[in-house]
């Protein structure tokens, strides 16, 4: 997925990618982020069935990225299996994006790089409850 930047302001999102994947080395979960049309980056982490998240409202979650879980859904991988999803966005109030309608000076970019810690940061919290369960 490219989203067409051409009508966005200058920023570091012009050459940061709209998707990225990878496996957390602590974890071993998969992270995934996703740009939305706002331009506003989305972390994600996903949960193999037995970990005692899976299927929980992320608001009946206590852990979260960026200011909290906004995001849970199931998924079926091209293997059949299911995954489910936990994830945060980054277009809060404080939070800057291209597509904000009514910035402040205040407001501040979550790069990709930042957006990447935050899912790291969310797989160690779900690696734990995994651990404690």
């Amino acid at each position: 997925m490219t989203i067409d930047k051409s009508k966005w302001p200058d920023g570091p999102w012009q050459n940061e990618p709209d998707e990225l994947e990878w496996i957390d080395e602590a974890t071993e979960l998969v992270c995934r982020i996703k740009r939305n049309s706002l331009g506003a980056l989305i972390g994600y982490v996903s949960l193999p069935s037995s970990h005692p998240w899976f299927g929980k409202d992320y608001q009946k979650i206590g852990a979260g990225g960026h200011r909290g879980l906004t995001y849970s859904r199931l998924e079926a991988a091209d293997d059949g299996a299911q995954i489910y999803w936990v994830g945060f966005h980054c277009a809060h109030y404080n939070d800057f994006y291209p597509w904000k309608a009514f910035p402040d000076e205040s407001d501040v970019y979550r790069t990709i790089d930042y957006v990447k810690a935050e899912c790291a940061r969310l797989a160690a919290q779900a690696h734990k409850a995994l651990e404690d369960a």
